[in-house]
Formats: structure tokens, sequence, C-alpha cells
């Protein structure tokens, strides 16, 4: 998650919208897709907000699982997404 935060804050891709679509298209999916692998992982841990976040990423629910962690399962391009919500309030 970290190395996550850290590769979205170098790409900066609010910023690559205006300079190169393609690119911040790219950034976007590869930080979705790490953020896929980081809820399966966090299943047992926060199950019920890891579960959330892949609804939101519309992961089918036989994709929850530690063998479904691989290249072959990410995520496909152009799916549709729910609408997006909360998951995480911030805590003040």
């Amino acid at each position: 998650a970290d190395k996550a935060n850290e590769y979205i804050d170098n790409e900066a891709p609010w910023q690559l919208k205006k300079t190169d679509l393609e690119r911040m298209y790219s950034v976007l999916y590869v930080l979705a897709e790490t953020i896929r692998v980081t809820a399966i992982y966090l299943l047992p841990v926060i199950p019920e907000s890891a579960e959330q976040t892949l609804n939101f990423l519309a992961v089918q629910k036989q994709d929850f699982s530690f063998s479904r962690v691989d290249p072959k399962n990410a995520l496909k391009t152009s799916t549709p997404l729910p609408p997006a919500s909360i998951i995480f309030p911030r805590l003040l």
C-alpha cells in the first residue's frame, strides 16, 4: 500500500489528465489492480471493508480468493464500475 501511494504521488495522474491521457489511464489501472490484490490479502483481517473494495472494482465473488491473485485474473479494462461510495471514512 505504501508503494502504491508513492507510485500515485510520483505519477500524478491529475497532471497527466492535461498532458497524456493514455498514460493517466495506465497509471489508474495499475493503481486499481494494486488495490484489488491488496483487498484480497486483507479479506481475513477486514472482511467487510475488503469486500466493499472488491465490489467497487466489480470483482466477482468467486474471485475473492488468494488463488486469484495473479495476472491472468487481473481487472479487465472497460469494465463498468458501480457508483463510488466511501469505504474508509476520514477520522477527525
